[in-house]
């Protein structure tokens, strides 16, 4: 009766025009974080995850007022309410930015934790009515998200007004030629499966001493050709797959300035506008997107319906695709905890979702292209070899061969089932790129790429079951596999593209350096 005689006066202090201004700090990571990225976020998908917050600050607010309110004056509640609020929800935010001027975030965590416990004792102590404090708590905490909130709005509408002027937009998402000869018979289906940061045979071998020589064959026994030492041409996921599902290169977008005014945003929206499902849909087939959990380029696409598994459609589950969601709750202090008790959102049945997804589309009738990326052996880390969950998520990079195995037993288990109900399927399954066991200088200039780290980034898992008329070299890099699939299965004449492999950092994201010499420098050999 107490909490919610609470919540009953602070609902009437809300219609007098007095909000409830603790229980919005809780809101600060979700918008502070959007207004960071917003081109990934949509609005609607920012105010729900506001209200939710709201909601969770609200009832530590009115948790704080029931144990303090009779002992101290409403000023010092409210501000005693503020302080702990923001601590739970916005300490964890401010400490992992202090690296920005060199302190590490667990120091910063402590110093910020005795600060919020010497002032909540310093308000239970005092009985003054701190009305000006208050007024300037109130004032800071509205205008503070306010400004992340302009912030929001302000990158998002430059964003969107950069992507609508880019060249480079335009002249990657142009359609594909119209088909100049008739396609291969039978109109099969189609599906692609990226795995995201799978390494090659031979950098698996090289780099973690790991023989994925049974996996191989056994894809090999399902009629698949495994490229020996196959690698990508990008070594980002966005560029990888702008390039991929647009069979071309994007070095054009360093020659134009919209683009380099948003790079990343500009490449997720050519990987939602792609060009190969557009010419899939134009000529009859249904187009499916299985998304991955927590990347934005693949969480919809302009072209075809997106697909959610069975297991991935409660609410917790379509929370745990949206990385705002995840971001933001991570960011808070019970999220950070409970992380370390092994519970966080993005679980199993989201994390897998891309495998089941597949598996339960392969019987719909066709024509049909299906597109599935998974981020399993992609950092963090969250499986066993078996595919149970972790007790922690890892970066450690010792732990990789473990999702490797994982990776292993779930397109094993996908492609099985493919063959099974599918008796002509065409599957092309490959990595976006290699693995980073030698970790990579991502605000270093491009020109300061190593060899090494170049063999492992750039060697990507490649594999493919298609008709004996579609004809891919083992040495063709995935912009050329794609171009030929495509040009096979409907009849598109594509001629084939230089061969070259291109590294960025990750800022500027648009300078690219080619690393072919180094590829070749440091061939590893495999299998």
């Amino acid at each position: 009766m107490t909490f919610a005689r609470h919540l009953l006066n602070e609902w009437r202090a809300w219609r007098n025009g007095r909000p409830f201004y603790p229980a919005l700090a809780a809101v600060y990571p979700v918008v502070s974080i959007a207004a960071a990225n917003a081109f990934d976020v949509s609005i609607g998908e920012v105010a729900i995850l506001s209200a939710a917050f709201a909601v969770l600050g609200l009832l530590v607010h009115i948790a704080v007022l029931g144990a303090v309110q009779r002992r101290v004056s409403p000023g010092a509640a409210s501000l005693t309410s503020l302080v702990a609020i923001a601590w739970l929800f916005d300490a964890v935010l401010v400490a992992d930015r202090g690296i920005l001027i060199g302190v590490r975030s667990l120091l910063a965590m402590i110093a910020i934790s005795i600060v919020a416990a010497g002032l909540v004792l310093w308000l239970l102590r005092s009985n003054r009515p701190f009305r000006r404090l208050t007024q300037a708590a109130r004032t800071f905490t509205v205008v503070l998200l306010g400004w992340s909130a302009v912030t929001l709005v302000a990158r998002r509408l430059s964003t969107q007004h950069a992507i609508a002027r880019s060249s480079f937009v335009r002249e990657l998402t142009q359609p594909l030629p119209q088909p100049v000869r008739a396609p291969l018979p039978g109109r099969r289906n189609v599906y692609l499966l990226v795995l995201d940061g799978y390494a090659n045979a031979a950098v698996l071998a090289h780099s973690y001493g790991f023989d994925n020589s049974a996996f191989l064959d056994s894809l090999r026994g399902l009629g698949f050709t495994v490229a020996r030492d196959s690698r990508s041409n990008y070594g980002w996921t966005p560029q990888s797959l702008a390039s991929v599902l647009n069979v071309d290169h994007i070095r054009a977008m360093e020659g134009d300035p919209e683009a380099r005014d948003a790079p990343w945003d500009v490449l997720y929206t050519v990987v939602r506008r792609s060009r190969v499902l557009s010419a899939f849909s134009r000529a009859g087939y249904a187009v499916y997107l299985v998304p991955s959990a927590s990347f934005a380029g693949t969480r919809y696409s302009e072209v075809g319906t997106s697909y959610l598994p069975t297991r991935s459609r409660s609410l917790a589950a379509r929370l745990a695709r949206y990385p705002l969601a995840d971001a933001a709750w991570r960011m808070t202090l019970p999220g950070r905890l409970l992380e370390k008790t092994h519970w966080n959102l993005a679980f199993a049945s989201v994390a897998l979702a891309p495998f089941e997804g597949m598996r339960e589309l392969a019987p719909i009738p066709g024509p049909k292209l299906v597109l599935a990326h998974s981020l399993i052996t992609h950092q963090p880390y969250f499986f066993e070899a078996d595919c149970r969950l972790r007790r922690l998520r890892s970066g450690d990079e010792r732990e990789y061969p473990d999702q490797v195995r994982c990776t292993n037993r779930e397109v094993l288990r996908t492609v099985r089932e493919i063959v099974r109900v599918d008796p002509a399927p065409v599957i092309l399954i490959f990595a976006d790129h290699g693995s980073q066991s030698r970790g990579l200088p991502v605000d270093k200039p491009a020109e300061a790429f190593d060899g090494e780290r170049a063999r492992e980034r750039f060697g990507a898992f490649r594999a493919q079951l298609v008709p004996p008329e579609i004809v891919i070299a083992d040495s063709s890099t995935h912009v050329n596999v794609m171009r030929q699939i495509v040009g096979g299965m409907l009849g598109i004449d594509l001629p084939m593209l230089a061969d070259s492999s291109y590294w960025s950092s990750f800022s500027p994201a648009y300078h690219f350096v080619a690393v072919d010499s180094m590829l070749r420098a440091t061939n590893y050999g495999g299998r």
